[in-house]
């Protein structure tokens, strides 16, 4: 059960109330909801590398993605994912846009940047997201090239 409610994205809280509310005998903690999880989602992985397994999901949920290679290497040196949805809210609403980086905090020390729309109702949405391998003027402009080549495509 705990497989089918992460493949439904449902927070490993709600699973343990889930189960059980189905079976109030059950004997479960968070922990081994934590742990069915995390086994699931290594099983799922399988022998892929991380940036094989994030492009595998993103082109299973059909995201437009661009990246870029290291010169002369089998390296992802950058990678943008917009989602379709949020595509064709940024062709209706490109006026404003708030650009967020997070510098090198995740395990491959690599910036993540997050580009949010907002709607003429002050509601945000997430435009897109990429991981960038430095924190330079050519690396932001491939992101806003990318990005302006979507706005573009009305």
């Amino acid at each position: 059960m705990v497989n089918q409610l992460t493949k439904n994205m449902v927070k490993s809280g709600q699973m343990l109330l889930t189960i059980k509310d189905q079976n109030q005998t059950n004997l479960n903690t968070i922990k081994i909801i934590y742990n069915e999880h995390q086994r699931y989602c290594l099983q799922e992985k399988g022998l892929r590398m991380e940036i094989q397994h994030l492009i595998k999901l993103i082109e299973r949920d059909q995201y437009v993605y661009w990246f870029r290679w290291l010169d002369n290497e089998d390296v992802v040196r950058d990678i943008m994912w917009p989602h379709p949805n949020s595509i064709k809210l940024l062709n209706s609403f490109s006026i404003v846009l708030i650009y967020d980086t997070t510098y090198k905090t995740n395990m491959y020390r690599l910036s993540l940047l997050e580009i949010v729309g907002i709607t003429s109702t002050s509601m945000t949405f997430v435009v897109a997201f990429a991981y960038l391998s430095y924190e330079r003027t050519d690396n932001f402009e491939w992101a806003l090239s990318n990005l302006e080549r979507i706005v573009c495509e009305k």
